[in-house]
């Protein structure tokens, strides 16, 4: 069959990832005609990688969403010339494939003989529509893989379905103007249609976000990549485990840290964390000598950030413990009292390979001292990992000795675990980090964890260049200053303190807001970060989180999904009356709150426009 392919890409930071790549590289034997339509800037590099794989690479500006990208690419080929095509093939960026091999796809659309269109998978009819004042979201292809073959090339409407599409402004635009109505449309025509996965075949509504694993289980090619950063709340809801996904598609062979890098760029943080599964129980295996033979191999550095004689003495007892070779850096503030300074040089600075650094930096986790201070740690080659590691505050209460100790055992309860630690690295190129879970023990952190510090975190990052998407009320961070990763990953931070880069020091409102941003300086950079904690917290942990969600969840009504509209409708920022009189009718009467969807939508959308033609006035 002659075809040609359609791919549609776009991305906000002007990259093109590995996956991309990987699925053009794969698509490239099955069709005569390769384009790449792009709605971003496609890098100097990356072009002529794209020109080696494609025929066509088209740039344009970023409007229209993937409709007008189609539409363009349509027109470079030229509506005439369509039909010297059995079969064009639409598709974009928003998968990773292939996972499994696409002769399954692509021999069983051959056999069809009776079908103009056809797609990958679909997504069922839901009534009433999930976003707009209709009845009903109609079945239809997803449309991240349309394959149109020539009857309907040659009719004038394929064309003027193109021509005439409004303005697409909107994600959700798009949805209405074409993925939900494609198949409708061309279906009205007398065109007939399937799908290789159909719907009927699966539980949920959308299979591709919400049964990725029975999909791939099924022989699907392609993994869309929302199934891994769409809403963890409602993935957990519809039994879609991220970790499983993730697995299967590895299992087959797919890389795991083309998919992880991928998403440590573009994903919510914690919303990556949630969905992929990405804390890790670290195994206790093998002897402590094997493990300290394993450490030795590996070139590291230690930091330690001391604020207290106390504190210093727990951090010495750990590395007594650990007996390794790694050259031991501690940063102690100018700030404390001579006898405290004394006294920690007396527990980290007496031994070969320790060194003592006196700071300006008082705060607690010492991501300030590491970066401006120890700089030259740092520095490309001169270290594979870098652990650092800090005492708690006095400040912080009688919960902090537990949760120092807790995120000190993480990562150095002993020798076996900091080598298990160290084997993720070996194992994952692209893992920037590995820092201890949220403390649960007398803690406060959870949704409250940028402490008001977000603005600034905002501004350091705009000024370091980090471009990954902030997590909403809890940053993925290592709270308690201790992690261990590739100097790589703090390379934007450590910039900020350069003095090529015209930064001597972060503003003094900024120092505290450097911790929350050590993950997403390796996030920006691809590198993604994992949560580790031992077998003995986990338990802890688990037990302590399984009280507080049935405590809290036997005040709440409905299911776990309907439990967050409901809180944010009374206690978030868009709380109002008219809010909490819908979550309370979800809950209470589910049946009359979607017959009345449509109709709030009806209302909602004239107070829309209302607002905006009173401020174009």
């Amino acid at each position: 069959m002659t075809r040609a392919i359609i791919y549609f890409h776009y991305d906000a930071r002007c990259r093109v990832d590995d996956y991309v790549l990987r699925a053009l590289r794969s698509l490239r034997p099955e069709a005569q005609r390769l384009l790449l339509v792009s709605s971003s800037p496609v890098p100097e590099g990356a072009g002529s990688e794209l020109h080696q794989v494609c025929d066509d690479v088209l740039q344009r500006e970023n409007t229209d969403y993937d409709v007008g990208a189609y539409r363009d690419a349509l027109r470079h080929i030229g509506w005439d010339r369509l039909p010297e095509y059995e079969e064009v093939i639409l598709t974009n960026h928003t998968f990773y494939a292939p996972v499994r091999p696409w002769s399954g796809v692509f021999d069983r659309a051959d056999s069809w003989d009776d079908v103009d269109f056809w797609g990958i998978t679909e997504h069922a009819a839901m009534r009433p529509h999930p976003f707009l004042a209709r009845r009903e979201l109609p079945r239809h292809l997803n449309s991240h893989w349309i394959a149109v073959r020539r009857p309907v090339l040659l009719h004038p409407d394929f064309r003027r379905y193109w021509e005439s599409m409004p303005e697409i402004d909107s994600y959700r635009a798009s949805i209405q103007w074409h993925e939900s109505r494609f198949t409708e449309h061309f279906g009205a025509l007398g065109f007939r249609h399937r799908a290789v996965f159909p719907v009927d075949g699966y539980r949920r509504d959308n299979p591709a976000v919400e049964e990725a694993l029975a999909l791939l289980d099924d022989g699907c090619p392609l993994l869309k990549r929302r199934a891994l950063f769409h809403d963890p709340v409602h993935q957990e809801a519809v039994g879609s485990i991220g970790r499983d996904v993730l697995d299967a598609a590895c299992s087959q062979g797919y890389p795991r840290d083309v998919i992880l890098s991928d998403l440590a760029r573009t994903a919510v943080p914690r919303d990556l964390v949630a969905n992929a599964g990405l804390t890790e129980v670290l195994p206790e295996i093998g002897t402590p000598e094997r493990a300290r033979e394993e450490l030795g191999e590996v070139r590291g550095c230690m930091v330690v950030h001391a604020t207290t004689a106390a504190g210093a003495a727990a951090i010495a007892e750990r590395l007594n413990r650990l007996a390794i070779g790694w050259p031991v850096v501690t940063t102690v503030p100018a700030t404390l009292p001579p006898g405290e300074q004394e006294e920690i040089e007396r527990l980290l600075g007496v031994r070969e390979g320790m060194r003592i650094r006196r700071v300006v930096d008082d705060c607690a986790d010492g991501a300030a001292a590491l970066l401006r201070d120890c700089a030259d740690l740092l520095e490309p080659g001169r270290y594979d990992l870098l652990l650092h590691l800090a005492c708690p505050s006095p400040e912080e209460g009688a919960s902090a000795p537990f949760s120092g100790r807790r995120a000190l055992d993480c990562l150095v309860a002993s020798a076996r675990i900091l080598a298990a630690a160290c084997r993720l690295f070996d194992e994952h190129p692209a893992l920037g980090l590995v820092l201890p879970p949220i403390p649960q023990v007398g803690a406060a952190i959870e949704g409250h964890g940028w402490d008001g510090l977000r603005p600034e975190a905002q501004r350091m990052a705009t000024a370091a260049g980090i471009s990954t998407v902030f997590d909403a009320s809890t940053p993925l961070a290592p709270y308690e200053g201790v992690f261990l990763g590739r100097p790589q990953a703090l390379a934007p931070l450590a910039g900020l303190f350069s003095a090529s880069t015209g930064h001597a020091a972060a503003p003094p409102d900024g120092v505290r807001a450097l911790g929350r941003l050590i993950c997403y300086s390796a996030l920006s950079q691809g590198l993604w970060c994992q949560q580790v904690t031992t077998a003995r917290w986990a338990a802890i942990d688990y037990s302590l989180l399984e009280n507080r969600s049935q405590a809290i969840a036997a005040l709440l009504p409905g299911s776990v999904e309907e439990r967050l509209p409901f809180l944010a409708a009374r206690l978030g920022d868009g709380a109002s009356f008219g809010a909490a009189v819908r979550t309370s009718l979800v809950s209470s009467h589910p049946r009359l709150a979607d017959a009345l969807k449509p109709v709030y939508r009806l209302l909602a959308g004239a107070g829309a426009r209302i607002r905006r033609s009173r401020r174009g006035r």
